[in-house]
């Protein structure tokens, strides 16, 4: 009884310091506001990138700014040069340093072996997927939840709730504009965003994640529940789903809310299970594989 209690009350810290804590104190965010995997170091990581690009041509390495500690803030793009950009499929990882899952950066390499059907025919169709493994490099190097700055990344976007219009931290700043850019020259929008976060036991949230009582427009609904109907048919077991108001508590700033309010994208972030996910990486390639049909049939 005694040790059951203990791994109870170990497992409300790390859900109270998931990607949707309540900021605070960042030295005790540090210590509970965990993964419980550790990834290669992040030179490892952007050597990763460089190879898949150097040795695949609709796998582009994107060096789009420089963190804090001057850390490469590096991304993948897969793209079919040869055919006009449609839409833009985002998928990011780390932004809490110390939250890696070993998904993010994994989906690429598996694409890539196995040339995967879905993926090359919404590539062909006009798709873009843009993969940034590791948003925050210099938390995820120095394990922490936050950056060299002390603030937390998935509070520093402008959305619903803030005054922002534009994030304030270098780490977002630059791929707020990069992506920006990249939409404006192509004239398309983000359709679907997936931020990957831990722990939360494979929880799904959805938008408005600012403010209780603030649901999606029937038509953004309709979309999203495809989306999370394709989820639940990937996955074996998940967490609940839904906004995190209703879930957990209110967040302002969120990738969650700012792909949803500026681009009108279908947003989800995923809170992953503590010390396991990396196993339901075939989970998430099965989702993806379903998003990616979609958006090839209805772009």
């Amino acid at each position: 009884m005694r040790g059951n209690l203990v791994k109870y009350f170990i497992l409300t810290l790390l859900l109270s310091t998931s990607a949707w804590a309540q900021t605070g104190d960042f030295n005790s965010i540090t210590i509970f506001s965990d993964s419980g995997i550790r990834g290669p170091a992040y030179t490892e990581q952007v050597n990763q990138m460089q190879t898949l690009s150097a040795d695949h041509e609709w796998i582009q390495y994107i060096h789009y700014g420089n963190s804090i500690a001057d850390r490469p803030l590096a991304a993948m793009q897969l793209q079919d040069l040869a055919v006009t950009p449609t839409s833009l499929t985002v998928i990011t990882g780390a932004i809490h340093g110390n939250e890696y899952l070993a998904i993010a950066d994994q989906l690429v390499p598996h694409w890539a072996d196995a040339q995967t059907p879905s993926v090359q025919a919404y590539l062909a169709s006009g798709g873009v997927v843009l993969v940034v493994p590791i948003l925050n490099p210099d938390g995820y190097a120095e394990r922490r939840r936050a950056n060299r700055n002390r603030k937390d990344l998935n509070r520093d976007w402008p959305t619903p709730g803030n005054t922002l219009s534009e994030p304030t931290q270098p780490e977002n700043l630059a791929l707020f504009n990069y992506i920006k850019a990249f939409t404006n020259v192509h004239n398309i929008s983000v359709n679907v965003a997936v931020d990957y976060h831990c722990c939360g036991s494979g929880m799904l949230l959805l938008p408005w994640g600012y403010q209780r009582g603030q649901y999606m427009e029937p038509d953004a609904q309709h979309e999203s529940d495809i989306v999370e109907q394709m989820f639940r048919s990937s996955f074996e077991r998940y967490g609940r789903i839904g906004t995190p108001p209703d879930l957990l508590y209110s967040a302002v700033g969120t990738t969650l809310d700012y792909w949803h309010a500026e681009y009108g994208a279908v947003s989800f972030t995923y809170e992953g299970n503590y010390g396991t996910e990396k196993e339901n990486l075939p989970s998430h390639l099965s989702w993806f594989d379903k998003i990616f049909n979609r958006l090839t049939l209805e772009p």
